[in-house]
């Protein structure tokens, strides 16, 4: 019976994601792109999420079933049995969530005695309560100690090995761009375009955009924001308020980030942090010209090709330079962008996607067929 059970799970697998939120942004594109490939190879599929949206929408046209719990913060630990009950239908959970999310849902694969790999985004930030953060530590050390972590970049992977996963466990796969995404033509008449894509949260520096933007009065160029709302509706309320000041137009572009970039000249990326993040890899792959923060996660993929102008975090009056520089130079424009086009071909979804699957198929190989009863 074993050797049946184990059989069937190398046939077809059943696999239950676990999502921060519903919206189409980072993790959450990533695990919609890696359901993709595996409901092409026969994989049976479930999404678990705090609520529905169009990433849910998107993975139920995978055919996934939709399993509603909120794991992305140990406050709802009540929702951990649900967890469980809906990963005795699985045989793996797949974790593209928070701190919590990833001790919680390694919480619900030991009650439901199913293998854990987690899909980590951005360097790990722990609570900032004083009494809640020295908790997540502990559990995260206990719980997290032998998963298998994908890390999409060196310095995701160091915070990981900093709280206590072994090294064997931790492996590194960058995320990247879909090799369909051809270059958009360079626009030939109106005024640059100068934008910013991503959710409307501390980490991705709109705050710093905007006050940039307000440098360049003189200037004769559009600045604009393709943003997505997020879980800070206090920094939301006030970009949004400055936004309107400045004549700064924000756009919903939740299901047309791609559309938004291209319609770009000039590609702006003040985060605060950033993991791997997939804007860049969508705009070195249009063949943008790219100002971003000189932080792990961004450098290291624009440094080594200098398919981008670094700058220092934090800092609008730098970003504003940078921005009057490539304003100024249309032949700096060109070089950067098209050093960004060359350096792109090294990151490819499929690529990333291939190697995640080969991860779940480790994972599910090792698994004793204990944990797979009847």
């Amino acid at each position: 019976m074993s050797h049946l059970v184990r059989g069937f799970v190398a046939v077809q697998p059943r696999l239950l994601f676990s999502l921060l939120d519903a919206t189409e942004a980072g993790g959450q594109r990533v695990a919609l792109a890696i359901g993709e490939a595996l409901a092409g190879r026969g994989w049976s599929l479930g999404v678990l999420a705090p609520a529905p949206g169009r990433a849910i929408d998107a993975f139920e046209r995978l055919g996934a079933r939709f399993h509603q719990a909120d794991l992305h913060s140990l406050r709802n630990a009540a929702d951990l049995p649900a967890a469980a009950r809906a990963l005795r239908s699985y045989d793996v959970l797949y974790s593209h969530t928070s701190i919590p999310g990833e001790i919680l849902g390694g919480l619900a694969a030991r009650v439901a005695r199913r293998p854990h790999v987690v899909h980590r985004h951005t360097p790990v930030h722990l609570s900032p309560t004083s009494t809640i953060r020295p908790v997540q530590s502990v559990l995260y050390r206990i719980v997290m100690r032998d998963t298998p972590v994908i890390a999409v970049s060196q310095h995701v992977r160091s915070s990981v090995l900093r709280l206590g996963v072994g090294e064997d466990r931790v492996s590194v796969v960058s995320n990247g761009a879909r090799g369909s995404i051809e270059p958009s033509p360079p626009r030939r008449e109106g005024r640059l375009r100068i934008g910013l894509l991503g959710r409307i949260d501390p980490q991705k520096g709109m705050d710093v955009f905007l006050e940039a933007a307000s440098m360049l009065n003189g200037y004769d160029v559009e600045f604009v924001i393709g943003g997505i709302g997020g879980a800070f509706p206090g920094y939301e309320r006030r970009v949004r308020n400055r936004a309107r000041e400045l004549g700064v137009e924000i756009l919903d572009t939740a299901s047309q980030g791609l559309e938004f970039l291209s319609s770009l000249d000039i590609v702006v990326m003040p985060s605060r942090w950033e993991g791997s993040p997939i804007t860049l890899f969508e705009a070195m792959a249009l063949q943008k010209a790219i100002i971003a923060s000189e932080i792990p996660g961004i450098s290291e993929v624009l440094h080594p090709h200098k398919a981008g102008l670094l700058i220092p975090p934090e800092d609008p009056e730098a970003t504003g330079q940078a921005i009057r520089r490539l304003v100024d130079d249309a032949q700096f424009r060109i070089t950067l962008s098209s050093s960004a086009r060359a350096a792109s071909a090294g990151y490819a979804e499929e690529r990333a996607v291939q190697e995640a699957v080969a991860t779940l198929r480790e994972a599910l190989d090792d698994a004793r067929p204990s944990q797979h009863p009847n």
